[in-house]
């Protein structure tokens, strides 16, 4: 620090040392994710706000500060569970970056408690001690349609999303945007939604110029609708094929297909009609016609073609 123009003898000259020496201090500062290890979640940052030197002969020197690399990130996470939440961390993402009061070197190989590295001079707020929390959000890009009555981990449109209020939890995925017509020859941008004949539709992976979206699946992904949601009550949700709605008392189901894998238990009455029988219960075999081959009873009936009497 150049103390040289300082004058002796002048009673500010306590407050100019004070706040100079405050200069150098590292507290907090903006930065963006310069490139981001998924590993050991680290990553490079780069400071957003330049250092400032007020020079002798009046002039003001703007500097920008070094990288600063292998910067642990901050995410929800017990250690001790193992429980948390991530979310992709890219280039540009903006953060808040801290400086700790010690070097943070030990703790950052071994974790828990540590002395700090140094023993004559320790570091303090240096700018090799820093962590980030990823997510600090300028005016220039606000998070979009905010939700003030709930907990939600969404897209950036809210298209993608599950919320949690303070009565039911909510799953929902939907196309929130008008699709355009199909056509082979118009320049498609990434994110743009097209409908084709069938009625399906596809969500632009990148900037292309009629790639047909059924056959390419690297430029297109198909874009489909559901809704999922969860209450003190009853679960409920719906989806472009197929309904489905499951109460404390009673389960239906409305689909097209409906594929089970497995062991399928009953316990209770079985109606309806299918042409799959004949069905296993705990009380002998179902079946539209009286066609059982093992070995059977009939309960208060005389043998005939028709399918009564109670099976054992």
């Amino acid at each position: 620090m150049d103390n040289s123009f300082l004058k002796p003898n002048d009673p500010g000259i306590l407050q100019e040392v004070i706040q100079r020496v405050l200069l150098g201090v590292n507290t907090s500062i903006p930065g963006t994710i310069q490139s981001f290890n998924s590993e050991n979640q680290t990553a490079v940052i780069v400071p957003n706000i330049r250092s400032i030197e007020n020079r002798r002969d009046g002039t003001t020197v703007y500097t920008q500060l070094p990288d600063l690399i292998e910067v642990p990130l901050v995410f929800p996470y017990s250690t001790t569970t193992g429980f948390s939440v991530t979310f992709p961390v890219a280039q540009g993402d903006q953060c808040l970056v801290i400086f700790a009061q010690r070097s943070i070197d030990n703790w950052q190989e071994y974790g828990r408690v540590q002395n700090p590295v140094e023993i004559n001079y320790p570091r303090a707020h240096s700018l090799s001690d820093a962590m980030a929390i990823v997510g600090l959000i300028p005016k220039t890009n606000p998070i979009q349609n905010f939700q003030i009555d709930c907990v939600e981990t969404r897209d950036t449109n809210r298209s993608h999303r599950v919320t949690v209020y303070d009565d039911k939890i909510q799953i929902f995925s939907v196309s929130s945007i008008v699709a355009v017509e199909w056509n082979a020859v118009t320049p498609y941008e990434e994110g743009m939604i097209v409908s084709i004949d069938s009625g399906k539709k596809f969500k632009a992976l990148k900037d292309n110029t009629g790639v047909d979206p059924e056959s390419d699946k690297e430029t297109w992904q198909p874009y489909k609708y559901s809704l999922f949601e969860v209450s003190n009550e009853q679960i409920s949700g719906e989806t472009g094929k197929s309904s489905f709605v499951m109460a404390e008392e009673n389960i239906t189901l409305d689909s097209g297909d409906i594929i089970l894998k497995g062991n399928v238990k009953i316990d209770g009455i079985l109606s309806g009609s299918t042409s799959l029988l004949p069905v296993t219960t705990a009380n002998g075999i179902l079946h539209t016609t009286k066609i059982i081959n093992a070995t059977h009873i009939h309960d208060g009936v005389t043998a005939g073609d028709d399918n009564t009497g109670g099976v054992k």
